[in-house]
């Protein structure tokens, strides 16, 4: 059974395209993922949590519980637990969501999986979850959607990067990191970027993914540490990238099973019917 976790932010974004559709709609993200639900089969799914990392559009988290529950009543056909929980700080962006989701569902005996989401990456075909399962094993603690190659060094800080982070996170992996280190991911590794806080070409929405960049290196590193494979789906998969205001390809074969948000244009209640 597979937890999908989604990094729900309501705030400025890097991407100009996903920057226009929040211009228009700040909870566009939040609907596309519950139409997503709605629409998709996501068999062995048995919960989908949303992490709200907090933003300075304070208007709009205000109102959030409200259209939560409007879409989540859309959502009603499905027997699929939903639920909001709301990050107290934004400290490591998308990374420290998903640590404060994985952290609150460790208990869920459920769960083997977790499949960690950005929220502008939306599910886009039934069962989209299920390449990354049958790519996983006993010893495989993350299948992510792109993993570069590692340093001749093992030990290294720098051995291997989660390039494109989204994925299935090994539940009972977790569950051991957890009781060893009393964390599932490795986020206070930091770097030397006071000097941004004076940069005058850089606005606060680059600086903030700028700082946040070494937890995106090491989030994983605790479970290479113990031995446990971090992987992506391989050779025959393409993965798609949102990088400003273009997407990416990355990998030759067929096309990959996570699009961009700007897939869902509109969205309204009708979409549900």
């Amino acid at each position: 059974m597979v937890n999908y976790i989604v990094a729900l932010y309501l705030g400025k974004r890097r991407n100009g395209m996903v920057q226009d559709c929040m211009d228009k709609d700040p909870f566009y993200l939040l609907k596309s993922h519950m139409l997503a639900i709605h629409k998709y089969k996501m068999d062995g799914i048995h919960k989908v949590t949303f992490v709200l990392n907090p933003s300075e559009n304070k208007e709009a988290e205000d109102a959030l519980d409200s259209v939560f529950q409007e879409y989540k009543s859309l959502c009603s056909n499905k027997e699929i637990e939903i639920e909001l929980v709301k990050n107290p700080d934004n400290k490591h962006i998308s990374y420290g969501a998903w640590h404060y989701g994985v952290m609150n569902g460790l208990s869920d005996e459920r769960t083997q999986h977790f499949f960690l989401l950005e929220d502008d990456y939306v599910p886009c075909s039934d069962n989209f979850h299920m390449p990354y399962v049958n790519r996983t094993g006993p010893d495989i603690a993350y299948v992510c959607q792109l993993w570069t190659p590692s340093s001749p060094q093992p030990k290294s800080l720098h051995s291997g990067r989660v390039a494109i982070t989204n994925g299935l996170l090994n539940a009972d992996i977790s569950k051991k990191v957890f009781e060893k280190y009393g964390r599932c991911f490795m986020l206070d590794v930091t770097g030397d970027y006071g000097h941004l806080s004076k940069s005058k070409t850089l606005d606060d929405v680059s600086k903030k993914y700028i700082l946040s960049g070494p937890a995106q290196k090491f989030f994983v590193r605790l479970y290479q540490d113990e031995n446990y494979k971090i992987v992506d789906l391989g050779p025959g998969w393409q993965q798609l990238f949102l990088n400003s205001r273009t997407v990416k390809t990355y990998g030759e074969g067929n096309p990959a099973t996570l699009y961009p948000i700007n897939e869902y244009v509109p969205i309204t209640p009708e979409s549900f019917l």
